[in-house]
């Protein structure tokens, strides 16, 4: 083992936790690149702006808090048991970060004290085995370059004498402001390509003053309150049919089938998992109209016929998530 690793002071050891933080920080932005596949094209440039400012200051902060954890570390005067446990902290939190992605690719929701206990009782929430496999092969790899990237930390390359650190938190406290102030602006005016951006992001909650831009004028009160309008009353509770049904007997009744399922991947609709909506898909059967209704993250479809060929087109067409 080399000497001069082993004895390196206080201060270097802090230098190399540093960049450890700087390194992931970068790691991280990347991945969370990933989000953003499901992400509607922003319809123009201050969107496109918005977005990029939301990854440079929220992925570097949230690699900042797992930093953190890590400082105290650097106090261990043993190299091995210093290194391993950076790089096991380290790689758990990037190891959750590449999770969350998979999370977000299928339930087009982050991960959640819900999810982590529908996942732990074996319920509803499930992955195919690639998935496993990469996640666990992948968190391997992490572990193993969070390691190498201590001991090259530790090591004190001649990179490391650049100020690059300083620029770079300069350019993410640069982000965090301009990415709050545009989500105020957009808050107050119900922008809706910059408000809803937020949501593909991890504990992603920018910032809004709606009081205060309405003091000052500076609001969009017709948006706000067609906004508001659309939004769900709380506490509200059932309180339906407010009479007696009326009903009608039907001389020739129509062949209804309602179809709702929540959270549908294209690659669960097959002859083990539906296999009577896998033969009613492949029967000879005429269909005289479908009407599908998607709601926040529940697709629905009213069939009106006894099957539907083009069950088949529309749920092969989800292959990689479900309907959102």
């Amino acid at each position: 083992m080399n000497k001069s690793l082993e004895t390196i002071s206080l201060k270097q050891r802090f230098h190399a936790t540093g960049w450890l933080i700087l390194a992931n920080a970068i790691l991280s932005i990347a991945i969370s690149t990933r989000y953003f596949a499901y992400l509607p094209t922003p319809p123009d440039a201050k969107s496109w702006l918005f977005v990029m400012v939301s990854v440079l200051g929220q992925m570097p902060l949230l690699a900042g808090v797992i930093g953190l954890v890590c400082l105290p570390f650097a106090l261990i005067p043993y190299s091995h048991l210093r290194r391993t446990l950076l790089a096991l902290v380290a790689s758990i939190g990037i190891g959750l970060l590449v999770v969350d992605t998979f999370v977000f690719a299928q339930y087009r929701f982050h991960i959640n004290a819900v999810v982590v206990n529908m996942i732990l009782a074996g319920q509803i929430v499930s992955f195919p085995l690639i998935t496993w496999i990469t996640v666990i092969g992948g968190c391997a790899l992490v572990f193993a370059l969070e390691w190498w990237m201590v001991k090259t930390f530790e090591g004190e390359p001649s990179f490391m004498k650049r100020k690059i650190g300083r620029r770079f938190s300069l350019l993410v406290f640069l982000s965090l402001l301009v990415a709050n102030g545009m989500h105020v602006w957009a808050a107050a005016y119900g922008y809706q390509p910059i408000t809803t951006v937020k949501r593909f992001l991890p504990l992603y909650m920018p910032a809004t003053a709606n009081k205060f831009m309405s003091k000052h004028g500076f609001v969009d009160q017709a948006a706000l309150d067609r906004q508001n309008a659309m939004k769900m009353k709380g506490q509200s509770t059932l309180n339906y049919p407010l009479s007696p049904l009326k009903t009608e007997a039907v001389e020739q009744p129509v062949n209804i089938m309602v179809i709702a399922v929540d959270s549908w991947r294209g690659d669960t609709f097959n002859a083990d998992n539906t296999p009577n909506m896998w033969h009613y898909a492949r029967v000879d059967k005429s269909i005289t109209s479908i009407y599908p209704l998607v709601t926040r993250r529940v697709p629905v479809f009213l069939v009106c016929s006894t099957a539907c060929r083009a069950h088949t087109g529309i749920a092969s067409s989800q292959t990689s998530a479900p309907l959102s």
